[in-house]
């Protein structure tokens, strides 16, 4: 999915307003369902808010650093 890149360049994620600032990637990110994730980290600091791919989406990617998720996610490459 889309969404795990997200997951894999989590730590460059840190400065959206809607994910805590110590979010970390778990373990083997191309493995999980990473809408889910994305919504529980969201509800961490808002438990009315759940990821919303078409506005979500759209800001993650300018955040998102390419080194950290090819490093994390062989998909990326």
């Amino acid at each position: 999915e889309f969404e795990n890149w997200f997951v894999a360049a989590a730590e460059s994620l840190r400065t959206h307003p809607a994910l805590p600032d110590g979010i970390a990637m778990p373990n083997a990110p191309e493995t999980i369902h990473a809408p889910a994730w994305l919504t529980k980290q969201m509800q961490s600091l808002d438990r009315t808010r759940s990821y919303r791919k078409v506005t979500d989406a759209r800001e993650l990617v300018k955040l998102l650093n390419p080194a950290i998720c090819r490093t994390h996610s062989p998909s990326f490459n």
